[in-house]
C-alpha cells in the first residue's frame, strides 16, 4: 500500500480528488521522514498577509503563487495557509520567483 493509498483511506469519509491528494502530498511529503522537532516546527502555518510581509510581496502575488503551486499551501475554506518551511525555502533561495 503506497502513502497515497494510506492517506486516501484516512480521508475516506471525505471526497478527495487526485489534484487535492497531490496538493496534500506535496505539503506532507517533505515532512514524513524528518525528526520530531523539525516536524513540530514545520507544522506552523502562516497567512497570506504574513507571507507577503515576510517576503515583501503583495498579497495578490502570494495568492497567485498558492494557486499556481509555486509555493506549498493548504486551502482551508476560502483562505490559504502556507507552511513556515516553504517560506524559509524561498528566503534561503534568495527570494520569490
Amino acid at each position: 500500500m503506497t502513502i497515497h493509498d494510506k492517506i486516501r483511506k484516512d480521508l475516506e469519509p471525505h471526497t478527495v480528488d487526485d489534484h487535492q491528494l497531490d496538493v496534500i502530498m506535496r505539503v506532507l511529503a517533505p515532512h514524513l521522514c524528518r525528526p520530531a522537532e523539525r516536524l513540530r516546527r514545520s507544522s506552523t502555518f502562516l497567512t497570506v498577509a504574513e507571507v507577503a510581509d515576510r517576503l515583501r510581496l503583495s498579497q495578490m502575488t502570494v495568492y497567485r503563487m498558492c494557486q499556481s503551486d509555486t509555493i506549498a499551501s493548504v486551502r482551508i475554506g476560502r483562505s490559504y495557509r502556507i507552511p513556515v518551511v516553504a517560506v524559509e525555502a524561498i528566503e534561503s533561495a534568495g527570494g520569490a520567483r
